[in-house]
This record gives structure tokens, C-alpha cells and sequence, in this order.
């Protein structure tokens, strides 16, 4: 079935499908860094007096939702689901199972065929995985776009209420 196929031209489509997980990664630990310096912001500039109104409140209501939904989902594109194909020598979820014995046996029995064959296994649940944590991860950026409107209105009602600009005594 795989036979035309050289195998490493399979390993460089492996490698070139595992090369975005790292760069989502960097994505979601920047808006991790953003989401943890809005809410140390607004939590050192805004007190219980500051939202007195139902606009304020409003605003704190949406910031802290949106905030809330974003780290759900930079959660979620941390930890995917790492379920993978059965039985496979490649997926690390499975090689865990195994002894080194067996691990080892069934690695030196396999074809290139087999080996060809499980490993476009492995690129299928990348490919899976990356798009799951490239969703979670604009699920995360359209979040923190809609809590920043109401983040810069409550931390300018607040300062306006207070006669003071944010972060200044």
C-alpha cells in the first residue's frame, strides 16, 4: 500500500506536521503572560468601591468572563487529548505500555511497510491534535480581543472615579 513512498519522505511529513506544536505553544504562553498582567492590573487599580454603577459592574462581569474562557482554552491547548492509534511503535501513549522487551520485538519484526503504515498513522493524529490546539488557541485570542474592551473601560472608569491614572497612588 505504502511501498512508493520512501519513508523519509513520510519522517520529514511527520516532522514538518510536530514543527507547529511548538510555535502554538509560544503563542498560548504569550497570552498567558497577557491574561495574568490585565488581571494584575485591574486587580491592584480596581477596588469594591470602584464599581458602584451597573455599567462597571457590567464591564467587570464581561472582563472576567472573557478572561475566564480564555484560560480554559490556553488550558485546553496545553493538555489535548493525546489519545492515539493502537497498537502503534511510534506514539509515545502507547510505546509507554509496552516493556522494553516487547517494545523492542515488535519494533524489529515490523516491516517498512508496517512501519510506513504506522507512522502515516502518527502524522493523521498530529495533524489532529494541532488542529485542536490551534482552535483552542484563536478560541483563546478572540476571547482576550472581547474582554479587552471592557478591561480598558472599567480600569479608565475606575480612574476616572478615583481622579488617579492606573498603577499611580
Amino acid at each position: 500500500m505504502t511501498g512508493s513512498i520512501d519513508i523519509e519522505i513520510i519522517e520529514r511529513q511527520l516532522d514538518r506536521v510536530q514543527s507547529f506544536i511548538p510555535r502554538i505553544d509560544g503563542r498560548s504562553t504569550g497570552y498567558l503572560a497577557i491574561l495574568s498582567g490585565q488581571l494584575a492590573l485591574a486587580f491592584t487599580n480596581i477596588n469594591s468601591t470602584d464599581i458602584s454603577g451597573w455599567f462597571l459592574l457590567t464591564c467587570l462581569v464581561m472582563f472576567l468572563g472573557c478572561t475566564v474562557w480564555a484560560f480554559i482554552n490556553i488550558y485546553q491547548c496545553s493538555h489535548p487529548n493525546i489519545d492515539g492509534p493502537k497498537k502503534s511503535l511510534i506514539f509515545f501513549s502507547e510505546i509507554e505500555k509496552m516493556s522494553v522487551k516487547e517494545y523492542t520485538d515488535a519494533f524489529l519484526s515490523a516491516t517498512e511497510d508496517d512501519l510506513k503504515q504506522d507512522l502515516l498513522n502518527q502524522i493523521h493524529r498530529n495533524s489532529q491534535i494541532v488542529s485542536q490546539k490551534y482552535g483552542h488557541l484563536r478560541a483563546a485570542s478572540a476571547s482576550m480581543l472581547l474582554g479587552s474592551a471592557p478591561w480598558a473601560i472599567l480600569l479608565l472608569g475606575a480612574s476616572i472615579k478615583n481622579y488617579r491614572l492606573p498603577l499611580l497612588p
